[in-house]
């Protein structure tokens, strides 16, 4: 089963949060669309349109984002392979190393060699093993990952596999909603047929390390070129909500 939430559920929490912070939300009944994302009838309509901004591209060209898909993949699987071997539930932590590309062709047999190293290292109830990769152990223990953590919990009802990140946050710059509002500006023709004007929720900080950002000044003191009536960029672990000034581009 997969226990991700659909990308409109997704819209629909951050949209609840837009509107909690937002005083000038407009009163209205809010519709859930599709170019634009949500449109509120009020005394006009207004289209309020989502997307959310990731880190541009990283080592060998490879988004991070899409990095962090396939981690996630391996834990998944590695999970669903110790469930078919083991019954002691635990809370494993996979440290994935930065200096290393994963392919989709590497989920599976990573998963293995996870699994695999927790059944050697399966520590006693209540207890804890860690491991990190060094020269020694190299032959049993993957390049790719870093370390490597299982906690075995009486209380857990299910285990779980995760890949906790610890990079470095950098800063939302103004050429980073510079580049979203390019990738958006095309479509703002499309989505005022259906409304009278058109704003745009930049969200930052609500999933993995390759949503997070730290902000400065100098980003939200930019004047943006933009069609868009309003922009907002919104830090959701923070919950802080800031109006760009725009000017007609």
């Amino acid at each position: 089963m997969n226990n991700r939430i659909s990308q409109k559920e997704i819209e629909k929490r951050q949209l609840k949060v837009f509107r909690d912070l937002y005083s000038g939300f407009p009163e209205g009944r809010v519709i859930a669309s599709e170019e634009p994302d949500f449109i509120v009838h009020a005394s006009i309509k207004v289209g309020i349109e989502l997307t959310s901004l990731f880190w541009g591209e990283g080592n060998n060209h490879i988004p991070r984002q899409a990095q962090e898909n396939i981690r996630y993949k391996i834990c998944q699987k590695a999970r669903e392979e110790y469930e078919k071997r083991c019954s002691p539930k635990i809370h494993v932590s996979v440290h994935f190393n930065e200096q290393f590309t994963l392919k989709k062709q590497d989920i599976s047999s990573l998963a293995i060699r996870v699994v695999d190293f927790i059944g050697n290292n399966m520590p006693s109830e209540n207890e804890i093993y860690e491991e990190e990769y060094d020269w020694n152990n190299r032959y049993h223990f993957p390049k790719e990952i870093n370390a490597i953590s299982i906690y075995r919990c009486t209380d857990l009802t299910k285990s779980c596999f995760s890949a906790p990140d610890s990079g470095y946050i950098p800063y939302c710059t103004d050429e980073d909603v510079k580049r979203v509002l390019t990738k958006k500006e095309s479509k703002y023709d499309n989505y005022l047929r259906k409304c009278n004007e058109v704003w745009l929720l930049i969200n930052i900080n609500n999933g993995g390390i390759s949503s997070t950002f730290d902000i400065p000044e100098s980003t939200v003191d930019t004047k943006y070129k933009t069609r868009y009536d309003k922009v907002f960029l919104i830090q959701h672990r923070e919950r802080r909500l800031f109006e760009l000034s725009t000017q007609l581009g």
